[in-house]
């Protein structure tokens, strides 16, 4: 049995994303304070692993549509330094010797329109001794990951589609689809849309990871407020067995490390609702 780490869209450097304290002198806010809180919780319990996929997104990149509001790091080549911190601080502490760390990519708008932040972020961690995977073209980080692991087949990526209700359908569509043309993965794998989400066709499996950030702004003011919001943060840690395949048993078993996501709208609306009753 194989276990695999797979964390997701931390956005490091963002107010809302993970950061290590003590980096940079700069101090967290309440937000970041509860994230790396969770972060060491998490790491504290886990198992020692066998690979970790990093799921895309691990930088806020500098939010240029917006001025660069809302980021606690501007300098993005610092993100990258945090990132890689946090992780040296966290769930690498746990990865066995020789482990694979497997890096993705994700939008433009976060990693850069080279995705040059993820490759960065792999070459760091390959410089720092870590087993860092590359791509067919010899880079750090993956648009697109295949991977077998004890005989089963994973079809990792970062992006997916996300919709307000029936929220598990693009999940049930891909998975649909590898079958429609007798696809061989058994584990579809993907981040971005800061939702948790399972869907299993017989023993084949599709799955939406939890992120490392918590509701920002942006999704709370979209053209539906709260499409994007996130209830859970945290990881999945995925037991790999060929073994339960060749028997026709699920070829996997989710391990869930989530922890609730403060809704930051509510908080600043009852805060604000008590100072007014103060004052009267």
């Amino acid at each position: 049995m194989k276990r695999l780490l797979f964390i997701a869209d931390s956005h490091t450097g963002g107010a809302f994303g993970l950061f290590p304290p003590e980096f940079g002198n700069k101090p967290l806010n309440k937000i970041q304070t509860y994230l790396w809180e969770c972060w060491q919780h998490m790491t504290a319990i886990l198992p020692r692993l066998d690979a970790m996929i990093l799921m895309g997104e691990q930088t806020e990149g500098s939010n240029i549509k917006e001025d660069s509001l809302m980021i606690h790091e501007v300098n993005r080549a610092r993100q990258i330094d945090a990132a890689v911190e946090a992780l040296k601080r966290g769930p690498l502490q746990r990865l066995k010797r020789g482990g694979a760390v497997h890096v993705l990519t994700g939008s433009h708008y976060h990693v850069g329109r080279q995705a040059e932040q993820a490759h960065s972020l792999g070459s760091q961690l390959l410089e720092g001794g870590y087993n860092v995977s590359t791509d067919a073209f010899g880079h750090r980080a993956h648009n697109w990951l295949h991977l077998s692991v004890e005989g089963v087949l994973f079809d990792i990526a970062h992006n997916q589609t996300a919709t307000i209700v029936y929220r598990t359908m693009p999940l049930e569509r891909e998975l649909i689809h590898m079958l429609l043309r007798q696809g061989d993965d058994d584990v579809i794998v993907r981040a971005h849309t800061h939702t948790d989400a399972t869907v299993s066709i017989g023993t084949r499996w599709a799955i939406a990871l939890p992120p490392w950030k918590c509701q920002d702004g942006f999704a709370t003011s979209s053209r539906t407020p709260n499409r994007w919001r996130t209830e859970r943060i945290g990881s999945y840690l995925l037991e790999v067995s060929g073994a339960a395949k060749e028997g026709g048993n699920d070829p996997i078993r989710i391990v869930k490390y989530l922890y609730a996501a403060p809704q930051i709208e509510r908080l600043y609306h009852a805060e604000t609702a008590t100072a007014t009753s103060d004052r009267k």
